[in-house]
């Protein structure tokens, strides 16, 4: 039976299908029918096992959506906050919304309401009073958005600071620190510490209306970015990743829901399904971008304090955009995320305090991925980084699998199983490795160190930061030496991705003291036969990683350096008269070449070296 409705200008209008309970309760899209006939059920309540039923009786819209999404988004982010900061708040909640309800209640015209239930306007009217009692709550639960900032020593804030102190440690002085603290509060200007009306909008941000992929298709894309993605750059948390899907915070609140968005964006690069194409293009190139661009329309404001959430994404928009045809954008990413880092301290240890919890491990892990990021990225760019070792208080993540994590927070570190080696242990060598690319590109590649008169010194220091190299790459655990022989998936990407930036970083480090010439001097022959070496190895590894893996990681695109190496000695030999195995040379940049070839189907740097 056809359900009409009518419309604004009184005119009836068929409206033949409509939603389940389920989805519409969390406005998802739904390919069920509750029109003529049987209900059919929708593909979201097979895959999650509900009920897909069609009882809800259809209401006229209460307050407008996009007023709701603001006051959700404004009650997610008070959610993040409190949590992060280990508050447990949910019976003041709890308290807020009864004491709201009463509020309702005593109210002439929601007695009115409940005395006329079957008036759909009524009912609206209760729903917006209910909104604003209770946005009248969540006003006393406002947080300062300019709090929660990093103070360098070398700030002025730091001599406040020491005078209180100093004041509340004075003998015989009766005025205790936090008194007099509470003095100088009292005496604060309104004036300059409130925040102006005119500044207010600058904090406000703006959420478009998210559409994400189908119930199967975003299982799919979540297993493969774990699979494939996040234990090669871990992130995120994957048990507490799935359950938050699986309870439907993306659609409560909207920074999960962009992080969501760009894991399936980037997951796409890794699935065959034709559905994580842009709508209407046939290239593989375009997989991921219809979700990734619905968060660019996020307005997100520079002055709010940020979140782990925020965090993340801004480590995962990077990572996304590497692959894009402009992967510079990433190094503004990866800047913009490590001064929202700094901002709040994420760098520092009393940031973390005493407590051991996962928020902190997540702080810590995206904090090194920028890291890492930004000193692997400025190296293709020539730029520098931002933070030296000497900056940084904190430690490397805990070599502990996500499923060790039982709780939000510990008393005791959780512990990893002594007979199964960490998934952590290969980020911890990738930026143990990150330090000493970090020491070296200063001393090979800075202008000032040209000059033919610290020739001798750069020698030396070339030498040492090549050993250091050499001893990182002995430390490699058994489980992820090269070749790997066991069938553990993880493992094998582990592995591939470990030695291929290997062999980069040898090129890298002696790449500026090879020589062609027919008697060059003997350090550099031997940096030559190092980045010969190095690109043979490079590439067959390469080659392995492509035949055993449906999708590779960006980072083989480091063959083609390689494949410039061999074509140059080749030529090189070629030209002096000397011997040269051209079938073998040929063979091996052939395999490079097809290697470019197939990661430019989806990343399209590869493609401009193929």
């Amino acid at each position: 039976m056809t359900t009409k409705l009518p419309t604004s200008s009184g005119m009836i209008k068929n409206r033949k299908h409509r939603a389940c309970d389920v989805c519409r309760r969390k406005r998802i899209k739904c390919d069920g029918s509750g029109g003529r006939g049987e209900p059919s059920t929708c593909s979201s309540c097979l895959l999650f096992k509900t009920a897909c039923t069609f009882n809800d009786t259809m209401k006229k819209s209460g307050p407008n959506k996009g007023y709701i999404r603001v006051l959700e988004a404004r009650v997610a982010k008070l959610e993040n906050m409190l949590r992060e900061g280990g508050h447990d708040f949910t019976r003041e909640v709890e308290d807020g919304a009864a004491q709201a309800e009463s509020i309702l209640r005593d109210s002439s015209i929601t007695k009115l309401n409940y005395e006329s239930p079957d008036s759909d306007a009524d009912s609206s009217s209760g729903e917006e009073l209910l909104q604003v009692a209770l946005i009248d709550k969540l006003e006393d639960l406002s947080l300062n958005p300019v709090q929660r900032r990093y103070l360098q020593k070398s700030g002025s804030m730091r001599l406040v600071k020491s005078a209180i102190s100093m004041a509340g440690g004075q003998p015989g002085n009766s005025t205790g620190s936090g008194a007099l603290a509470s003095s100088l509060d009292a005496l604060r200007r309104k004036e300059i510490w409130n925040l102006p009306p005119w500044e207010l909008s600058i904090f406000e941000e703006e959420y478009p209306v998210f559409e994400f992929p189908q119930p199967d298709l975003l299982q799919t894309l979540i297993v493969q970015y774990f699979n494939c993605v996040n234990c090669l750059t871990p992130i995120l948390h994957r048990p507490t990743f799935e359950a938050n899907v699986q309870q439907g915070l993306q659609y409560k609140d909207p920074w999960f829901a962009a992080v969501l968005l760009v894991v399936c964006a980037i997951a796409s690069r890794h699935t065959k399904d034709r559905r994580a194409l842009y709508p209407g293009s046939t290239s593989l190139r375009s997989s991921g971008w219809h979700w990734f661009n619905q968060v660019l329309k996020v307005r997100r404001s520079p002055f709010v304090s940020t979140t782990l959430c925020g965090l993340q994404l801004q480590c995962l928009c990077a990572a996304f955009l590497m692959g894009s045809s402009v992967p510079h954008a990433a190094w503004t990413a990866i800047g913009q995320g490590l001064r929202m880092a700094q901002d709040i301290g994420a760098h520092k240890r009393r940031f973390y305090g005493d407590r051991i919890s996962l928020a902190g491990e997540l702080w810590k892990r995206a904090f090194w991925y920028l890291v890492d990021a930004e000193r692997g990225f400025g190296i293709a760019l020539g730029r520098a980084h931002t933070l030296d070792d000497d900056q940084i208080e904190i430690d490397y993540p805990m070599e502990c699998d996500d499923e060790c994590w039982t709780s939000f927070e510990l008393s005791l570190p959780p512990q990893q199983p002594a007979d199964r080696p960490s998934v952590m242990t290969f980020f911890h060598l990738i930026l143990r490795k990150s330090k000493i690319t970090a020491d070296f590109i200063p001393v090979v590649y800075s202008n000032r160190s040209s000059c033919s008169a610290k020739q001798p010194d750069r020698q030396r220091l070339v030498e040492k930061l090549d050993s250091e190299l050499n001893h990182w790459f002995n430390s490699i655990p058994l489980h992820l030496r090269w070749p790997q022989h066991h069938s553990n998936a993880i493992t094998f990407r582990q592995a591939a991705v470990l030695n291929l930036i290997y062999y980069k970083t040898q090129i890298l480090m002696h790449r500026p003291f090879i020589s062609f010439a027919p008697s060059p001097s003997s350090f550099s022959s031997s940096c030559t036969a190092i980045c010969i070496s190095a690109s043979r190895s490079l590439i067959g590894i390469a080659d392995v990683y492509l035949q055993k893996c449906e999708t590779m990681h960006e980072n083989s695109v480091v063959v083609f350096p390689a494949c410039m190496v061999l074509l140059l000695q080749a030529l090189s030999l070629k030209r002096s008269g000397r011997s040269v195995d051209e079938s073998r040379v040929a063979g091996e940049v052939r395999k490079g070449i097809n290697v470019l070839e197939t990661l430019s189907e989806r990343f399209r740097l590869a493609g401009v070296f193929a």
